[in-house]
């Protein structure tokens, strides 16, 4: 299951090793569950796929607006959206807007 990412052993140094001793839990934010969605399925999705895949591997039950919830991280992380944020440009509409298809950039 994604979200979980364990750190690589470092050979620097000592005080890296001991900091990276432990497994790290990833930040779960909205967009990193969208981007692991988006390349586990070849970088390119259909909006309706990533609804399904986060109602089918999210841990905890969903809000009821969950799915405008993801079309608002990736209309606010795509340079394609009026709504765009001009941040993190990390989504883009793949067929053009309105069609529902979003890959990685």
């Amino acid at each position: 299951m994604f979200f979980v990412e364990e750190c690589k052993k470092s050979t620097q140094n000592n005080e890296t090793r001991k900091r990276d001793k432990y497994m790290k839990i990833k930040k779960i934010t909205w967009a990193s569950i969208i981007t692991e969605i988006m390349k586990k399925n070849g970088g390119k999705i259909p909006l309706k796929e990533i609804y399904s895949e986060v109602e089918k591997n999210c841990p905890k039950e969903l809000s009821l607006n969950f799915e405008a919830t993801i079309r608002r991280v990736i209309e606010i992380n795509s340079s394609d959206s009026m709504s765009f944020y001009g941040k993190n440009d990390l989504f883009y509409s793949v067929y053009g807007k309105g069609y529902g298809w979003w890959g990685l950039r």
